[in-house]
């Protein structure tokens, strides 16, 4: 699910977090709304809308905090993009537009589908960008992901142990492979300014002490651990802190 992430940090943390939610695949949709469900404290309200005109339609009316946005919707364009930072933006301060790629075909894993976008957010705003993506087979794609104006990449393992990896992420587990994440982060965080780079590792998908290994080993090389906690669900067990799957 390409995205773009509109962010107010001035107002994370002091009530429910409103977020709009503009996807067209509902499974995709699902899979957001029970993600932002376990992370958001002490609770978030989801506004879901499946055309980009339907969220302007929205931000006009209504404030929010995040504004996920599909960037592969059928009237998702560049400029429709720019006009949805500009009405997010007339809401009050700005100061962060989130993209997420997943993970994409191609050499450079989206980057050249995101640049155009990166650079009319860059031209017409005055705000950070982050990148959440899957890391690209070279580090030269690394490199021009920092210099088309990404200001903040998300490369997320999910789980630290080797084993566990493969289980829970069997598709980027032989599309990537664990030791080009750990590659591509560590690489990063030379090319990135200090805290820019940034991994999930999602708390209950494994043992406490294999997220704490995997917790030193990626400040030890300059990557920052961000700590979403896995939400029981039916269908999962994690008695054993290692998420049996169904």
């Amino acid at each position: 699910m390409p995205n773009g992430t509109i962010t107010d940090h001035n107002r994370l943390g002091q009530q429910a977090l409103r977020v709009l939610l503009v996807e067209n695949d509902p499974s995709e949709a699902a899979l957001v709304k029970e993600f932002l469900g376990g992370w958001a404290a002490p609770g978030v309200e989801i506004v879901h809308v499946d055309r980009l005109s339907a969220a302007m339609n929205r931000l006009e009316r209504e404030e929010f905090d995040l504004v996920l946005v599909d960037l592969t919707l059928p009237d998702a364009r560049g400029l429709d993009v720019v006009e949805t930072v500009r009405a997010a933006q007339e809401e009050g301060p700005l100061d962060l537009v989130y993209i997420s790629i997943g993970l994409m075909p191609g050499d450079d894993r989206g980057v050249r589908l995101i640049e155009s976008y990166v650079r009319a957010i860059k031209r017409n705003f005055d705000v950070l960008v982050g990148l959440d993506a899957c890391p690209p087979p070279e580090d030269a794609w690394i490199d021009r992901t920092y210099a088309i104006g990404i200001d903040t990449v998300s490369y997320n393992l999910e789980v630290w142990d080797a084993e566990r990896f493969k289980q829970v992420c069997p598709g980027l587990d032989a599309q990537v492979g664990r030791d080009r994440y750990l590659a591509a982060l560590a690489y990063a965080a030379t090319v990135f300014p200090g805290g820019a780079v940034t991994s999930h590792l999602i708390v209950g998908l494994e043992a406490p002490e294999s997220t704490m290994a995997g917790i030193d080993a990626l400040t030890g090389v300059g990557v920052v651990p961000v700590l979403p906690v896995m939400q029981a669900q039916k269908g999962i067990d994690l008695r054993a802190g290692a998420g049996a799957m169904p």
